[in-house]
């Protein structure tokens, strides 16, 4: 299973244009958690990207500060670790910033 996570934008009043989407494992659920809180990824489900990107930063300090912690939450199976979820992270702050009026929509 993984998260698909899709930056809207309305281009009339019932159409909206995707201008990022990504994917990512569901196997790391436990590590947005840690640094997201209980609703982990979704926490940010519905919210523009300029309100976001308040929490995705502080999401990514908590990222270098409980390195360790996370590393212990990487998946047994190989799907997805420690950079691969940083990465992500990452991908989602810079996203804020390229469309600070996008929706974030997430889907699981």
């Amino acid at each position: 299973m993984s998260y698909d996570i899709y930056f809207t934008i309305a281009v009339s009043e019932d159409r909206h244009a995707t201008i990022e989407e990504r994917n990512i494992t569901s196997n790391l659920a436990p590590m947005f958690r840690l640094v997201l809180g209980d609703r982990g990824i979704h926490r940010l489900n519905g919210m523009t990207a300029q309100d976001a990107r308040k929490i995705i930063i502080g999401a990514l300090v908590e990222c270098q500060e409980k390195e360790e912690n996370l590393r212990e939450l990487e998946p047994i199976n190989g799907w997805g670790n420690y950079s691969s979820f940083v990465d992500f992270m990452q991908w989602l702050y810079a996203c804020c910033f390229r469309c600070t009026k996008c929706t974030i929509s997430i889907y699981s």
